[in-house]
């Protein structure tokens, strides 16, 4: 008789607080269709260590405070800052507060590690928030598009998310800079040591070919 208008509450409030349901507490991962592609979208193991700080957590503080969509949404986010950290599904105001010194360290240390950009300089599309000089000029955006394409391919092949490989931001510097050297190469944004190594054999060929078209040098 009353649970319709119990549970209409109940709703309300976890919307107003972005709580999710403690049906997909950490620990109990969905394993079905829909959670596993999610899964292949994010950095599995930032999300394994993310989970073991909140289990730690939890088992201290013997309360919940994170679910597995939380994390998996860190992962995938790549919060920063304790702005960002708030903007994450299931974040309250007051678990900002409370955690964001354990988690936000986590994610800097390994965007560090593996040379990520954030996810928010990241789309299929050129960032329209970024200077007009910074984007790719008309007569290069066959370029730039075919880069954004090998970019899929790299990404898929690796099982990693896009801004993985390279941001948006990296890709229109490429057009831009048009480097013909693993060296010029490696001078790029956000392209170090380690993803020179990895990635030039698969972007320099499809610069070096638009430059020999069109006679750059």
């Amino acid at each position: 008789k009353y649970a319709e208008y119990f549970f209409s509450i109940i709703r309300d409030y976890c919307k107003e607080h972005r709580i999710d349901s403690t049906e997909t507490k950490t620990g109990s991962l969905n394993t079905n269709d829909a959670t596993s592609k999610k899964r292949n979208e994010y950095a599995q193991d930032l999300f394994e260590q993310l989970q073991d700080k909140c289990k730690t957590l939890e088992k201290a503080e013997q309360e919940g405070i994170f679910t597995d969509g939380t994390l998996s949404e860190m992962a995938t986010s790549f919060p920063r800052t304790r702005e960002a950290f708030a903007q994450i599904r299931g974040v309250s105001l007051r678990k900002m507060e409370k955690y964001a010194d354990d988690f936000l360290p986590i994610i800097r240390a390994y965007c560090e590690k593996h040379e990520v950009d954030s996810a928010e300089s990241i789309s299929e599309a050129p960032n329209t928030h970024e200077p007009v000089s910074d984007k790719p000029i008309p007569d290069t955006q066959e370029l730039f598009e075919n880069l954004c394409d090998k970019r899929k391919v790299v990404a898929a092949r690796e099982k990693l998310p896009l801004h993985h490989i390279f941001s948006n931001k990296t890709l229109e510097e490429m057009v831009t800079q048009l480097p013909q050297s693993v060296e010029a190469f490696r001078k790029i944004h956000r392209i170090g040591r380690v993803k020179t190594e990895k990635y030039v054999d698969d972007f320099l060929p499809i610069i070096r070919a638009y430059c020999e078209e069109h006679g750059i040098d």
